[in-house]
């Protein structure tokens, strides 16, 4: 299982990340457009109007840490958060099993935003507000 931050930019991530990339010397290791999305998997919200060529998520290599980006977090997006929270903590687990057993966990005495569902990149995936108030998406990669 691996932690990793994940940051909202609403509509300015590609400005973001070029900065990052220049002033940080990080390594942009992939990016991928709500346009490149086949279509909107079962429980995921629609991307807002006008989203096609914003990021839907590009993961940033900054020295021996790993930063993701993301245009979303829109407050049309469905997500029960507060607007003002500019990031969550992305839980990658190992297996599927284990990715629905940590979302369930935080999902107790929380708020689900985004039911557990498969997507094209993930085996699993869902999004929850802990009882603290932490945004968390759980998922689990497709094995390659």
């Amino acid at each position: 299982m691996q932690i990793q931050p994940c940051a909202y930019f609403r509509g300015r991530c590609e400005e973001a990340l070029a900065f990052y990339i220049k002033k940080l010397d990080a390594t942009l290791q992939n990016k991928v457009y709500f346009k490149d999305l086949p279509e909107v998997p079962a429980g995921l919200p629609a991307p807002p109007p006008g989203y096609d060529n914003k990021i839907m998520y590009a993961c940033l290599q900054i020295g021996d840490s790993v930063l993701i980006a993301s245009d979303s977090m829109q407050p049309n997006s469905g997500a029960p958060i507060n607007p003002e929270i500019n990031f969550s903590l992305n839980l990658i687990a190992d297996d599927l099993a284990s990715g629905k057993r940590y979302f369930d966990a935080l999902a107790e005495s929380g708020e689900i935003a985004i039911p557990w569902t498969k997507t094209p990149a993930t085996e699993g995936f869902g999004t929850v507000v802990d009882q603290y108030g932490i945004h968390w998406m759980v998922f689990t990669p497709i094995a390659q």
